[in-house]
This record gives C-alpha cells, sequence and structure tokens, in this order.
C-alpha cells in the first residue's frame, strides 16, 4: 500500500501552488491564464473557492 500525499483545499499562494505542481511560476501562470472563471488574485492568495476552480481545470498536484 502505497503513502500518497493528501492534496487539501484551502487558502494557497502562487508560490505554493507552482511547487505543488512542480513548474515554474512562469509555466504555472501559463497554465492558468486560460481559466476564465478563476476570479482574481487578490491579497496573497488564492481563496478554497478558486484553489477548487484550479484542481477542477488542471487536475490535482
Amino acid at each position: 500500500m502505497g503513502l500518497e500525499a493528501q492534496f487539501t483545499i484551502k487558502a494557497y499562494s502562487k508560490k505554493e501552488l507552482h511547487a505543488l505542481y512542480k513548474v515554474s511560476a512562469k509555466t504555472f501562470r501559463a497554465w492558468i491564464e486560460p481559466i476564465v472563471d478563476l476570479g482574481c488574485y487578490k491579497g496573497q492568495k488564492y481563496t478554497p473557492a478558486q484553489v477548487e476552480k484550479l484542481v477542477f481545470h488542471l487536475g490535482k498536484p
């Protein structure tokens, strides 16, 4: 039985997310640019609802 890290829907910064997806910041921006229903990145973190939309479009990291 393999130990798989659990991904939790919560507020994440851009830096945390591109690290979880194991891509550069530039690649991550290119991935999320076409997601029109994502909303604005306000403050320092994406809201849990925005993270849920990212996971819907990109899959779990």
